[in-house]
C-alpha cells in the first residue's frame, strides 16, 4: 500500500515565511528545490521528491559559514552548522537575499566567511617558508 503525496509531504515548521528562493541542497547528491527562511526554521523542499526535505529549527543552528568570491559579489554556497555537529550545505539563486533573511535569526557574529582557496594557498606558502627564530 503506497502513501499518497499528501501523506509523505512534510508540513512547514514556519508560521510566517520571510523568504522563498530556488536552491540546491548538497547533502548527498545535489537536489533542486525551494529554500525557505521563516520565523521558526530554515527549510528546504525538493521539487522532484516530496518526501526529500530538510528542516533546521533556528534553536539548533550554531553558526553559518559563507563562501565568498570576487570580493563579495558572488556567493556560490553557504552552510548551516548545527549544535549537534551536522553541516547542511546549500546554494540559492539569490544568496545575498537568503543570507540577509537568515541574519534576522542568526546573530551576525555567528555568520562567518570561509577561507578562500587563494588564502589557503597563501597561508600554506607562508607556513612553509616561515621559520620561528628564537
Amino acid at each position: 500500500m503506497s502513501k499518497s503525496v499528501a501523506e509523505t509531504a512534510a508540513l512547514s515548521m514556519n508560521k510566517n515565511v520571510d523568504l522563498t528562493d530556488d536552491g540546491t541542497s548538497y547533502m548527498s547528491v545535489g537536489s533542486y528545490g525551494k529554500v525557505i527562511v521563516g520565523d521558526t526554521a530554515f527549510e528546504y523542499f525538493n521539487h522532484q521528491k516530496v518526501a526529500d526535505y530538510i528542516q533546521i529549527p533556528w534553536s539548533d543552528v550554531d553558526y553559518v559559514t559563507v563562501e565568498v568570491l570576487s570580493g563579495g559579489k558572488r556567493i556560490p554556497r553557504f552552510a548551516l552548522h548545527t549544535k549537534t555537529g551536522i553541516d547542511y550545505t546549500f546554494s540559492a539563486k539569490h544568496p545575498h537575499q537568503v543570507l540577509r533573511a537568515v541574519r534576522k535569526y542568526v546573530a551576525p557574529e555567528r555568520m562567518v566567511k570561509t577561507v578562500s582557496s587563494a588564502e589557503k594557498l597563501r597561508n600554506w606558502f607562508h607556513g612553509l617558508f616561515h621559520f620561528d627564530r628564537d
